[in-house]
């Protein structure tokens, strides 16, 4: 396996605004005098074949990859190896050894940057590196595009407790979360725990679901019915409520990415550790989230 075979157009969409990022980010912090790292928790093999229409609608809760199409693309990895003024420090975060080999192929392509990859989980990787790094001296930008419901919310808290880590975040708000949030309210024990680790709380519970008296004299004995009370836009505001509750500022228009019929996937979110960064933040990404 040399690529990843993921997405449709949404994802080049996704990877076109957050590269869009990285220049506008190294150049207005060129003279500051910070060390510049780039963070990239599902690095992937650097490159990536765009699923066919077909295969968009065939995401499924927890998986490592879409098959199908020949619709080759630049991955974050290749963007943010590109970006000029380059960064002082790249981590790419990779747990399967056969996609870090080929992004290791990838990365010796750049021999004069300072490049580490990292074999392992992200949710281990990421909070050791956010303890390691001095942040009174340094700056970052961390990618965070899991296949799924990979992130754990422990990993979310960890990165805004530094204060100084831009962060690029994909939801599964449509494309997971929404199909594991049943209307019945049945859902299997491993989907809650999922959903209170991906949240960091079980409070998606209470508001989600709302209890429906049971009018059948037969059934009086048992527990109530639920009715799923969330739709989709109800799921992505609670989503940009968590993440407002741990950065100092999070951009409240997040980009929702659509398959080419139109259906709901992801959406992309920016979220900013500190005040000052958030200023000069705000006007790139307010940009970015609008063009076209």
């Amino acid at each position: 396996m040399t690529e990843h075979r993921f997405g449709g157009d949404w994802t080049r969409d996704k990877l076109d605004r957050f590269g869009n990022y990285l220049a506008p980010f190294t150049t207005a912090l060129k003279n500051t005098g910070f060390e510049l790292i780039y963070m990239d928790a599902f690095a992937g093999s650097g490159e990536i074949t765009l699923a066919s229409d077909a295969a968009e609608q065939d995401i499924e809760l927890f998986q490592d990859e879409v098959s199908a199409g020949d619709d080759l693309t630049e991955g974050s990895v290749v963007r943010a190896l590109r970006t000029d003024p380059p960064f002082a420090r790249y981590y790419f975060i990779e747990k399967d050894r056969h996609r870090a080999s080929a992004l290791q192929r990838i990365v010796q392509s750049y021999p004069h940057l300072s490049t580490t990859i990292l074999i392992e989980d992200a949710n281990v990787a990421i909070p050791r590196l956010c303890e390691e790094i001095n942040w009174r001296t340094s700056r970052a930008v961390l990618f965070l595009d899991p296949y799924g419901m990979q992130m754990n919310w422990s990993t979310i808290e960890a990165v805004a407790k530094t204060g100084k880590i831009d962060t690029w975040l994909l939801l599964p708000y449509a494309s997971a979360i929404n199909r594991m949030l049943r209307r019945d309210g049945k859902l299997p024990e491993s989907w809650e725990a999922k959903l209170n680790t991906f949240f960091g709380t079980d409070e998606w519970k209470n508001r989600c679901y709302r209890s429906s008296p049971q009018f059948e004299l037969d059934f009086v004995d048992e527990s109530p019915e639920v009715q799923k009370m969330w739709n989709l836009e109800d799921i992505l505001s609670f989503c940009i409520v968590r993440l407002d509750s741990v950065f100092e500022y999070v951009y409240p228009e997040p980009k929702v990415l659509r398959t080419k019929d139109g259906h709901e996937l992801f959406a992309l979110c920016f979220a900013c550790g500190n005040k000052a960064g958030a200023r000069v933040a705000k006007k790139i990404v307010d940009h970015i989230m609008r063009m076209g």
